[in-house]
């Protein structure tokens, strides 16, 4: 069968697209591996982890490019905004230890004055 070029075209079109459209699900998955690695590594590991991922980044096209990095990015900014959200909260916490210290030295300023007041002097012999 004989088919027309604009008709193999299309196809040709279609398979091409449904290749990059894999082959970016598949890139990210590898790359959300990779970084999966590249914080389990150690710090001497880290750097080398990270420069192989920044040149497979650089190999990429622009839309792979793009595309990837602003995932990289959306998880870093997802784990600084629960960082951020833990140190809110242990920043709170340590402001109201401090206010129930203060609260509780006050009060204990006051018994302290207020049995003072009530007890009698005794004079020294």
């Amino acid at each position: 069968m004989i088919r027309s070029k604009g008709e193999i075209m299309k196809r040709l079109l279609l398979v091409t697209t449904l290749l990059l459209m894999g082959s970016s699900f598949v890139m990210a998955e590898s790359i959300d591996e990779k970084m999966q690695r590249i914080r389990e590594a150690s710090p001497q590991k880290r750097v080398k982890l990270m420069n192989a991922l920044k040149r497979e980044i650089a190999t990429m096209n622009k839309n792979e490019r793009d595309a990837t990095i602003s995932a990289l990015q959306t998880q870093n900014r997802s784990k600084q905004q629960v960082r951020q959200e833990v140190n809110n909260r242990v920043f709170e916490q340590a402001q109201e230890m401090q206010q129930t210290q203060g609260r509780s030295q006050q009060q204990a300023v006051t018994d302290f004055m207020k049995n003072r007041d009530e007890t009698p002097m005794k004079s020294p012999r």
